[in-house]
């Protein structure tokens, strides 16, 4: 690919499909978090903060018909563990779920049930680019914990170091423009000034509207984006 990689100031990296393999999220993180949900409410509960985003997003469900059943006090766990799974189930980028996620992926991390698997070709593009000065941040519909730990315990060793900043759904929605907007004032750029690295032609589509130059990863195990006009990478060799 014929493009300077230098001629931007920040890098914002996707992880699924991106940096990681879309297996590990959907064949390992996902189902542990299923399998050890009713334990860890169970035992550790959530908080009011995440038990109110949480009622807000089942409340609606329930008063549009897609989900039977209203939680209507944190002291129902088996109400707020099925409706929890269910989202699981149907892939919800839901911020109270991401959130409960992270700590019990982190819990599995701690233990040595879990470790991550990053692409080695994205490994030597971060030493690459971080070597060179460039900064990079991450923006993952997983929460901010979720991500970094997934960058800690990495079968590729502790890659942390190699970012300054981590955005979630808390900043938005990954399809909005809006998010991509909010980021770039966060990192204090303007948009035009930052690449995006995704596997997602809608976030791609998103990034773009927002005036961020987008990049497609076309991995080999990645779902097929369609026809469009966003510049695409088979793998991050090609950058360097």
């Amino acid at each position: 690919m014929n493009l300077n990689i230098f001629n931007f100031y920040h890098i914002l990296f996707d992880i699924e499909g991106t940096v990681a393999p879309i297996s590990f999220v959907q064949e390992v993180l996902f189902p542990y978090a299923y399998e050890k949900m009713e334990s860890f409410i169970n035992t550790q509960g959530i908080s009011e903060n995440i038990f109110t985003q949480l009622q807000k997003e089942n409340e609606f469900d329930y008063q549009t018909g897609t989900y039977p059943f209203l939680i209507e006090s944190s002291y129902e766990k088996q109400k707020i563990i099925h409706y929890l799974k269910y989202l699981i189930q149907i892939d919800r980028k839901s911020t109270p779920l991401k959130e409960i996620q992270g700590e019990i992926w982190k819990l599995g991390y701690e233990k040595g049930e879990i470790q991550s698997k990053i692409y080695l070709d994205a490994v030597k593009f971060f030493k690459h680019i971080y070597a060179r000065g460039l900064k990079a941040s991450i923006y993952s519909s997983g929460s901010v914990l979720a991500q970094k730990l997934i960058f800690q315990y990495s079968d590729k060793g502790d890659l942390r170091n190699f970012f300054t900043h981590y955005f979630d759904t808390t900043i938005g929605q990954k399809k909005e423009k809006e998010s991509y907007l909010k980021i770039a004032n966060s990192l204090n750029l303007e948009p035009k000034q930052i690449v995006f690295f995704t596997d997602v032609l809608a976030e791609a589509q998103a990034a773009s509207d927002a005036g961020i130059f987008p990049i497609i990863l076309k991995r080999p195990a990645n779902p097929h984006q369609g026809e469009h006009s966003f510049s695409e990478i088979e793998d991050f060799y090609e950058l360097m």
